[in-house]
């Protein structure tokens, strides 16, 4: 009588295939018996491999506008260590994560979480921790049981600083309004100063979308740079409004830019708006 397997839902690769021997039943394989069949462990894995490759990879898709709710779009499939076994599970439906836990975890002020994901009965679990992922962005660093998914910062009055995430493109919202995303306050430097930008940008990361503005009054100026002093902009006020300028650009890797500013009663303000880790 022929045998059915159904695919597994939360399928696990064969750290090893034993073949059987001839007068082995069924259910068994040489040696150790009852034990599951060879072609069980090769669906299994087979069934893990196909859930990594649904819809063309796992897609980290983020949006997050208030500090106890971060929206994580299907990520398609998860595949983490299960108490040392490379287990996968296939997320179709995305969920909703309070990293305050209903207002139970107390977040850090102007700290960097990472968001992670690991699988437990069965089902995904989300947690966030201090500790930085891979130099891959794979897995938490020296634990494969925590899938990365996404990072964050908080605010000095421990706020989420609103942000949305599209894979490593990561981009704040609401700029202006976010203190510690704010890099250069009242900037009056009329000699070349150098700024290292903290918090706001990943060590990981060496790009910035950058944001500065300039006061109303007429005719004075300011000049950004990178590191190496090519210009990156320029502002010019013009006596009605004030003006700004957006760019994006790579940094040095300890993340310094420089500016000056034509006189020093007419200061700059920076911000970091975005950035690809």
């Amino acid at each position: 009588m022929p045998m059915t397997y159904n695919e597994p839902t939360v399928p696990t690769y064969p750290a090893s295939v034993v073949l059987p021997t001839a007068g082995d039943g069924v259910g068994s394989t040489s040696g150790a018996a009852p034990a599951d069949p060879v072609w069980l462990k090769l669906q299994n894995g087979v069934a893990g491999a196909r859930f990594q490759g649904y819809g063309g990879g796992i897609r980290r898709s983020i949006k997050c506008y208030a500090s106890n709710a971060i929206t994580v779009n299907p990520l398609g499939g998860v595949a983490v260590k299960v108490a040392g076994v490379w287990t996968a599970l296939l997320d179709t439906t995305g969920t909703v994560f309070d990293p305050t836990a209903g207002g139970t975890v107390t977040l850090g002020i102007s700290t960097r979480y990472w968001l992670y994901v690991t699988i437990t009965a069965g089902a995904l679990v989300y947690s966030i921790s201090t500790t930085a992922p891979d130099s891959g962005r794979k897995y938490m660093t020296s634990d494969e049981s925590q899938l990365y998914v996404s990072t964050f910062i908080t605010n000095p009055d421990r706020s989420v600083v609103p942000y949305v995430q599209s894979d490593n493109r990561f981009d704040y919202y609401d700029t202006e309004n976010q203190p510690s995303i704010k890099v250069l306050t009242n900037g009056a430097a009329t000699l070349t100063a150098t700024v290292t930008i903290g918090l706001p940008l990943p060590t990981q990361s060496h790009n910035a979308s950058m944001r500065f503005s300039i006061g109303n009054n007429t005719g004075h100026a300011a000049v950004i740079y990178d590191f190496a002093g090519t210009v990156l902009a320029t502002l010019a006020d013009n006596g009605v409004i004030a003006n700004y300028v957006n760019f994006h650009t790579a940094l040095d890797t300890a993340h310094k830019f420089q500016y000056n500013v034509s006189n020093a009663t007419y200061v700059i303000q920076g911000y970091v708006t975005g950035f690809n880790l």
